[in-house]
């Protein structure tokens, strides 16, 4: 509650700011030692057509060629004034605001040097001012760079003091890598500007958003060709100890620059401001050269013997600047909420590599996981249970229990804050459950704060000392070297999440869990068990002159042979139902109203005498998508309310569940392709074990563990009796947790000629799975007893081949064998005169079928 009461006080007071911002003006005025010129430029610069200039202009009656000084970024003109009165009174002096920033107009599209220089240009024009010795500091180096290249004959001398240049040495290195970088800082600014209550104390220049986005909008790659082709006399000064703008940057400048005097000076890069007079002596001393001659350009240089020389490259130093550091620290507290374990890597990587401190990265991704958590406890407190329906919390909530969760706190008190930052999987439900629960703010904050300081430096030291011999690694030989240093970050990552999984026992099974995915080909997706029979397939497209003929193979089964979005309802009604094989069902229709679907259910229970449970399915779906076995009519109600789409109700049938795949061939030969026998697992209590520790410790059941407690979440803490069963699923879906073996040896002529009755009345189907359900094994090989649930068309597998004990190469054996019957089937319905689908037909088939959301239930 108090937290609403913060944010209806915080909305009251940015109201109250924004008007009176507004009333007294945002933008400052210029300051009384300033003057101010509207100066004229063309509407590609200014859409108005002019921009106002404030500048500051010293000693006028001199007539000297005139110093014009540029500052830097968040600078204004007012930052140059010590160096301008360190220069004495013997020259004239000029220290513009440069548009965008300090107090000069900010109605430009853009606020790159480009933009900026343009505009003094005109402001030059406009004064008649025909020579200037130019002095750019840091960021108003690039505007010196940029008027020198533009106005070669009215410039006389360049001096780069601590200034930026190339664009190899400004921040990553990269252009576009820079970019969200200066995205950031000017959604930041502007954030602070627009989103904080401040009633003016912070519409103050610095904070501008126009001075990130000069960073953003200033290309530093033309400053290559600018330095290349500079032919004026220039100064270099430049501090071994500069953070921001790196030594090695300087270097390179004057590598370009064979005219250039470099000095090297003491302070830093805010040496201007701590040794001024030491900076003004160069400077005059240099401008009295330029103005005697003794400063030599670019072809004088060359001709005199200096040689030039390529520009330094990428110059890693072992620690940026504080400003940079803490930049990046932001960066790094925000992409928290992305990954914390890929946040506290990069940090780590990006210390190793000279771009941020180290106590600046482990700062900023130990604020982001603190903040993430407190978030978590105050979305718990603010919203109470509802919280947990919040689609991130629902979905870390799966396997857990708030009950379990609550008894802990009560068992344990704050404690568990702390140790829950060394479980996986458990920060978002347990942080929630205490923001429910109410408990102590303060004292939460502080286990919270503990737990982060421990486990914040252990991750981004382990990645800054495995990153640090691969960046210097890959600086040493090049980009030949990079997928093998990607290949290490990937490991570290890889490295440390197993690290973090292996603090408890549930994340050693888990892990354990992950190898047998990986190991046991029956658990691998989709795409690498078809990626072989999909070549084949070529094959057979090009042997039977059809990429889709295999569609044709049952022209009964609608749309595309049964391959996607078939309905089952329409299969269901074309089987016999005089053999009395087909398990009872009835298609409740879409309606306006839940009271008419449950009508229609209750009309179908009466009609066959049935009571709970019975089984609900959409009419269109696959691998066991949205099927539920209802046991009640409050369950019924949801599932009725929740799945707006034409549902199947159907008989529930106990017994043992098989799928058997019927082929009819090209001449008529009928045949059981395999037969397959699902298992529905279960464990066997002890008396001691919950439910959960029976299923982490089977060696099958963790393998799909995850999966396992989300079905039985209900039950899941609870200790079942000794030798209690437990069946873990209801469903015969091999992606849902059903063991699948080969049960050909159930194969007979009379389970066939059961099969063929079935299919008598079903025109136009010659390929694909029943699945059904049966007292016992033997009662299917005498072809007896035997209740269909569905049929499925040529999209079916012979599932058979997830038996545990065949092989890949197997499976990869019958199923090219599968769909190569499908072809041939096809092919002769073809020579039938059956039309075959066209490719558009059947790519619009998959396309619907990926459209779909179908229904799940939870």
């Amino acid at each position: 509650m108090r937290v609403r009461y913060f944010i209806v006080i915080w909305l009251v007071a940015l109201l109250a700011s924004t008007g009176y911002r507004f009333f007294h003006g945002v933008e400052p005025n210029p300051l009384v030692d300033q003057q101010v010129s509207a100066v004229a430029v063309d509407v590609s610069t200014a859409e108005n057509g002019h921009v106002q200039l404030a500048y500051r202009e010293l000693h006028r009656e001199r007539e000297s060629t005139p110093i014009l000084l540029l500052h830097g970024n968040p600078m204004a003109g007012r930052a140059m004034l010590p160096l301008a009165n360190a220069l004495g009174g013997e020259r004239r002096i000029l220290i513009p605001d440069l548009p965008g920033l300090g107090f000069s107009g900010r109605t430009l599209p853009a606020f790159s040097s480009e933009h900026q220089a343009t505009v003094l240009i005109a402001w030059l024009d406009s004064m008649n001012i025909q020579k200037v010795h130019l002095a750019g500091y840091s960021q108003g180096s690039a505007v010196a760079l940029e008027l020198a290249d533009r106005l070669p004959e009215r410039v006389q001398s360049v001096s780069l003091i601590a200034g930026v240049g190339l664009q190899s040495h400004e921040l990553l290195g990269h252009y576009k890598w820079n970019q969200p970088i200066y995205t950031a800082y000017h959604g930041a600014l502007w954030s602070l500007r627009w989103l904080t209550p401040h009633f003016g104390f912070l519409d103050v220049s610095v904070l501008a958003p126009s001075t990130a986005q000069n960073f953003a909008d200033t290309d530093l790659r033309r400053n290559d060709a600018f330095l290349k082709n500079m032919d004026q006399p220039a100064l270099i000064l430049h501090s071994l100890d500069d953070r921001l703008v790196p030594f090695a940057a300087a270097q390179a400048h004057a590598a370009l620059l064979p005219q250039a005097r470099f000095y090297e000076v003491t302070g830093g890069h805010m040496g201007i401001f701590s040794h001024t007079q030491l900076y003004a002596d160069h400077l005059l001393t240099f401008f009295a050269d330029v103005e005697l001659g003794r400063a030599k350009n670019r072809a004088e240089t060359l001709i005199s013997g200096r040689a030039e020389q390529p520009a330094s490259e990428i110059v890693l130093s072992e620690h940026l600047a504080l400003a940079q550091s803490w930049m990046f620290a932001g960066l790094l507290c925000l992409f928290v909420f992305f990954s914390e374990d890929l946040a506290c890597i990069i940090g780590g990587i990006l210390a190793a590599s000279g771009v941020m401190s180290l106590p600046a990265a482990i700062v900023g991704c130990f604020l982001g996981i603190f903040i993430s958590d407190v978030g978590l406890y105050l979305i718990g407190r603010v919203f109470g249970g509802r919280a947990m329906r919040i689609g991130f919390i629902a979905k870390a909530f799966e396997g857990s229990s708030f009950t379990r969760l609550k008894a802990g706190y009560e068992r344990k008190g704050l404690q568990v804050v702390f140790l829950t930052r060394f479980i996986p999987g458990s920060r978002v439900p347990v942080y929630t459950t205490g923001g429910v629960m109410k408990l102590p703010f303060p004292r939460f904050c502080l286990w919270l704060s503990i737990a982060a300081a421990i486990w914040t430096p252990i991750l981004v030291t382990l990645a800054y000392f495995v990153g640090r011999p691969l960046i210097q690694w890959w600086e040493r030989s090049g980009l030949i070297v990079l997928p093998f240093v990607a290949l290490g970050l990937v490991t570290l990552y890889l490295g440390l999440h197993v690290l973090t999984q292996t603090m408890t026992y549930r994340g050693r099974r888990a892990l354990r869990g992950q190898w047998n995915r990986l190991t046991q080909w029956e658990f691998w997706p989709a795409l690498p068990v078809y990626f072989p029979v999909f070549f084949y397939c070529l094959y057979l497209s090009v042997r039977f002159r059809s990429v889709t003929v295999w569609a044709a193979c049952n022209p009964g089964m609608h749309p595309a042979s049964g391959l996607a979005l078939e309905s089952k309802s329409e299969i269901l009604a074309a089987l016999n139902s005089g053999s009395g094989c087909i398990a009872d069902w009835s298609r409740i229709e879409p309606s306006t109203t839940v009271s008419e679907r449950l009508a229609g259910l209750a009309a179908f229970q009466a009609a066959h005498d049935l009571s709970w449970p019975v089984v609900l399915k959409p009419d269109i779906g696959q691998r066991g998508e949205g099927v539920a076995v209802i046991r009640s009519q409050k369950q019924a109600e949801v599932y009725l309310s929740e799945n707006k789409e034409p549902v199947i109700a159907q008989r529930f049938i106990p017994g043992a569940e098989f799928g058997v795949f019927f082929v009819r061939m090209p001449n008529g030969e009928c045949r059981l392709f395999s037969i397959t026998e699902k298992v529905l697992p279960h464990l066997v209590g002890d008396g001691k074990r919950t439910l959960e520790r029976l299923i982490l410790d089977d060696s099958r059941a963790v393998t799909l563990a995850k999966h396992y407690m989300k079905v039985n979440r209900d039950r899941l803490y609870a200790v079942p009796e000794v030798d209690e069963e437990i069946q873990l699923v209801e469903l015969g879906t091999h992606c849902r947790g059903a063991v699948f073996l080969d049960g050909n040896r159930y194969k007979s002529d009379a389970l066939l000629s059961k099969i063929n009755e079935v299919l008598s009345t079903y025109e136009g189907f010659s390929f694909g799975r029943f699945d059904l359900r049966i007292p016992s094994s033997e009662d299917l090989e005498a072809g007896q007893n035997i209740q269909i649930l569905e049929l499925n068309g040529v999209s079916s597998e012979s599932t058979d081949i997830y038996d545990p004990k065949n092989s890949i190469f197997h499976a990869w054996r019958v199923l090219c064998q599968q769909w190569r019957i499908a072809f041939e089937i096809g092919v002769a319905y073809r020579a039938k005169g059956v039309a075959v689908p066209t490719l558009r037909e059947v790519l619009s088939v998959l396309r619907g079928h990926r459209e779909r959301s179908p229904y799940e239930v939870e």
